[in-house]
């Protein structure tokens, strides 16, 4: 952006709002997580379903005159929801009995693709289900592999009702075929050994699934499994299907570790390989010394969703954990900051003390990040020799964010009580996943202001120049047909341009006079600016469980220009505005944020709230 820069706003990046709920469609049974930006669930409708009140459903006085009603409603295709004609047709048609019964199963094999959805929904809690329906039924699930009527199945639970579940796991997502093979218990799991040792490994995540949502409910064939598991004697296949079920099982399966361990010395690298990721899953200790092993501390920078989870789950160890901790703690040192960062987490996990020193070091980082997790895990610690740089860090820094996390830590040090830490099996986008730094420490702090509405302790930003286009950006795109420019900057010998093309990335360029654009830098540029600290570019990418930005430092090197991250925004920039000099208001997909001569950031405030 050339000199007199003012408002740029950047392309719209849609925020993540989507559901925590239970999806109301057959094809999922699980619940499913989305990164919240705005925390708030949203309802899905079943496209297709026709509305529908409850003062519209008929009395139905006989079966014929029900479904007659339900024939004009029906939609054509199958959609796969869930509707209001579903909830109607398990209230109105028990009571018909028999004739509801089979009417509704010629429906699930019929032509009628509707019906056939209708029918498999209302099955799913019809009474009066037994084996002589199971062939009706299966053929039903072979329709729509995963459908509803999977839970028909499941409800009858005899041997053939069980073996036709199993005999569409391979065709479905996670589904309820899944969900109804969890709720059998022990009784699938002897059919859910045998299909995972008839099966490649990539085809055992279905029954993986329906073993590990049993819960402890599975623990009883834990011995029986790993009898097969550590038997030489047994085919290989169905030596790595026992270690598979007993990952699934997981923690419930932990008394099995020191025989498991056993096989980490195995002839078979898939024998090896299987129980070590066995052991993994059931917080076994004896794995830890192979995980840390493959997890050495990046040599260039990278994000979180660039980054492997490595000690995320090294974490998950908690205290057993700490004789691998002087490893953990090499990573304070790496060239990644998320790594950093996530050491730090790590070691208040695990409570490893003699991390406290460094920890306190951490409180004095220009990255935000660092130094929420480094005072989060001093107070998990309990570190009494860092009340003083929590106290200073509670006083002085310019995130309200961190601010809370301090006095939270400090609050713990007086504390007579056992410090809480999250639990060990978070899911990756829960707010209580101490290594989310892209959404859980803006949850309650998001503000959406409007424009021209921020100040803070020396100023408030101006009102918005109308312009569409105050810096020349379209017409620049227009006149080099650069794919998704965003921003450019007249520099010596040439000049930087930026790119945005939102979830698929971004670039910085440097252009020579007369030469060929050359990427100095690899990310969505939201603007490039001329500072009274030099040249700076604002960073960032807001997409599903991804929201980070960051301040680029842009210097000449020779013939040509370098760029490195000089400091972490709250999230990602949507725009940028001159706010007087040596004053540079930034908003974020989390609230307003003012860049002050020598990098120093102040956290804003709205004076007005966006109009919804």
């Amino acid at each position: 952006m050339h000199e007199g820069y003012g408002f740029r706003a950047l392309k719209a990046h849609p925020l993540p709002t989507l559901p925590i709920a239970q999806c109301a469609r057959q094809d999922w049974r699980m619940k499913t997580f989305f990164v919240p930006l705005l925390l708030w669930a949203v309802s899905v409708p079943s496209p297709g379903q026709p509305p529908q009140s409850s003062t519209e459903t008929p009395a139905c006085e006989s079966l014929d005159a029900c479904v007659v009603w339900f024939n004009a409603r029906v939609p054509p295709k199958d959609d796969g929801g869930w509707g209001t004609l579903c909830t109607a047709g398990q209230q109105l048609l028990p009571k018909f009995g028999n004739a509801a019964k089979l009417r509704l199963l010629e429906h699930l094999n019929g032509e009628h693709a509707g019906w056939r959805n209708l029918a498999s929904c209302i099955l799913q809690k019809f009474p009066g289900l037994d084996e002589a329906d199971v062939p009706a039924l299966a053929d039903g699930l072979r329709h729509h592999h995963g459908g509803w009527v999977a839970n028909a199945l499941g409800t009858i639970g005899s041997e053939d009702a069980i073996r036709a579940l199993l005999e569409d796991l391979p065709y479905g997502s996670q589904s309820q075929t899944t969900f109804a093979l969890s709720k059998l218990g022990t009784r699938a799991l002897p059919g859910l050994l045998d299909y995972m040792a008839a099966h490649r490994e990539k085809d055992f995540w279905q029954a993986q699934a329906a073993i590990k949502e049993m819960g402890a409910a599975a623990a009883p064939v834990v011995k029986d499994w790993q009898a097969i598991a550590i038997n030489p004697s047994e085919p290989a296949a169905r030596r790595i299907a026992a270690l598979r079920g007993l990952e699934a099982i997981g923690t419930n399966a932990k008394d099995a570790g020191p025989a498991i361990a056993l096989l980490l010395q195995d002839d078979a690298p898939d024998i090896r390989r299987a129980a070590k990721e066995t052991l993994h899953a059931m917080r076994d200790p004896s794995v830890l010394e192979h995980l840390i092993a493959e997890c050495p501390p990046p040599r260039i920078e990278t994000d979180a969703w660039g980054y492997g989870n490595c000690l995320v789950e090294i974490a998950k160890f908690g205290e057993l954990a700490e004789p691998i901790a002087p490893k953990i703690a090499d990573h304070l040192h790496s060239a990644s900051a998320y790594d950093r960062v996530y050491a730090a987490v790590a070691l208040g996990m695990i409570g490893y003390q003699p991390a406290v020193p460094d920890l306190i070091t951490g409180l004095d980082s220009d990255d935000w990040r660092m130094v929420l997790a480094s005072a989060r895990s001093l107070g998990w610690l309990k570190a009494t020799s860092a009340r003083a740089a929590l106290e200073k860090t509670a006083h002085a820094h310019w995130f309200s964010a961190v601010r809370r996390v301090v006095a939270n830590a400090l609050h713990n040090l007086d504390s007579k009580e056992v410090v809480s830490k999250p639990a060990y099996e978070w899911q990756a986008f829960d707010e209580k996943n101490p290594f989310d730094f892209e959404m859980a420490p803006f949850r309650d702090l998001r503000t959406e202001c409007e424009p021209g509405h921020w100040k803070w302790s020396i100023g408030e930003s101006p009102n918005l120049a109308d312009d569409e286009d105050p810096s020349g950006v379209a017409r620049l795109a227009k006149e080099t047909g650069v794919n998704g420019l965003s921003a450019f900057l007249e520099v010596p010998g040439g000049r930087l341009l930026g790119t945005d093309r939102g979830e698929w990335g971004g670039e910085l360029y440097f252009q020579p006079t007369g030469g060929q654009p050359k990427e100095i830098y690899s990310g969505n540029i939201a603007d490039v600016l001329e500072t009274s600290d030099g040249i700076i570019a604002l960073t960032g990418l807001a997409h599903m469980g991804i929201n980070h930005g960051y301040v680029l430092s842009i210097t000449p090197e020779g013939e040509r220009y370098v760029a490195h991250r000089k400091l972490t925004l709250p999230g990602a920039p949507r725009y940028v505005q001159s706010a007087g000099p040596g004053q540079l208001l930034i908003v974020t997909v989390t609230g307003g944020y003012v860049l002050h001569s020598g990098w120093r950031l102040e956290e804003a405030t709205c004076t007005k709230a966006l109009a919804r």
